[in-house]
This record gives C-alpha cells, sequence and structure tokens, in this order.
C-alpha cells in the first residue's frame, strides 16, 4: 500500500472516531438533560404534594366545629377531591422516580460510552503521530540511500 493510500485511510479513521465520539458527547449531553428534567418535575410534584397539603389542612381548619349537614357534605366532597388530586400526584412521584433510576442509569453508560470513545480517539490520534514520524524516518532513509 502506498504512502498517499495509507495517509487517506488514516485520515478517513480518525474523521470515523471524531464522528463517534461528537455523537457519544450529544448523547450524553442529552441523558444529562433528560435526568436534570425529570428531577426538576420530581421537585416540583413534591412541592404540589406539599401545597395540598396545606390546603387539605387549612380545608379543615376552616370547617372546624361545622355541624350543618350541607356544610359536612361539602366539606367531605371537598376532601374527597384533594384526596384524589394526593393519589394522582403520589402516583406521578413514584413514576418519576422509576423514570430517574432510569435516566441515570441512561445517563452513567452514555458517560461510559463518550469516554471510550474519547479514549480511543486519542489512541488513534496518538498511533497517527507515530505512523507519521515512522513515514518520515522511512522517506529520509530513501533519500539518503539515493544520495
Amino acid at each position: 500500500m502506498n504512502l498517499r493510500e495509507r495517509r487517506r485511510q488514516l485520515g478517513g479513521l480518525q474523521n470515523l472516531r471524531g464522528i463517534r465520539g461528537r455523537m457519544c458527547q450529544t448523547a450524553w449531553q442529552r441523558a444529562r438533560t433528560e435526568l436534570e428534567t425529570l428531577n426538576q418535575t420530581l421537585h416540583d410534584t413534591e412541592c404540589a404534594l406539599q401545597a395540598l397539603e396545606a390546603e387539605r389542612v387549612a380545608l379543615f381548619e376552616q370547617h372546624r366545629g361545622m355541624t350543618h349537614r350541607s356544610g359536612l357534605f361539602t366539606l367531605r366532597r371537598r376532601a374527597s377531591e384533594l384526596e384524589m388530586r394526593r393519589v394522582n400526584l403520589s402516583l406521578t412521584r413514584v413514576q418519576l422516580q422509576m423514570d430517574i433510576a432510569e435516566a441515570t442509569r441512561t445517563e452513567s453508560e452514555a458517560r461510559s460510552a463518550a469516554s471510550n470513545a474519547q479514549r480511543q480517539c486519542d489512541k488513534l490520534t496518538h498511533i497517527a503521530a507515530l505512523w507519521k514520524h515512522e513515514s518520515k524516518i522511512h522517506v529520509q532513509l530513501h533519500e539518503d540511500d539515493n544520495v
């Protein structure tokens, strides 16, 4: 294989490794962004649960001492609505926690793939530098033999 062909192939390999490295970095960034979004959504859900609990306490404080039937019916209906919202938020929180665990695993795998791609790219760059140095020595020896 001649020198130009080897250089062309080496350049192609370096370009391919660079593209793979950028793709892995992009996937890692995407996974980190998704994880941050899920964590923020979980935080918002937890805040909503706390606000709901405060609303429930305020509702019962507001209706303390009430004895007439229509007021108690309204209190029970409103408490039931709050309980349904609490259950829905709790289910959402559990689902988010499972999604966060999955996103954490995905982010870890993407980080590992990105670091592996970077190591491969660094190895190939080092090999290319060694090969170029060897080629220069070979060319110089060939020139010295011809002179």
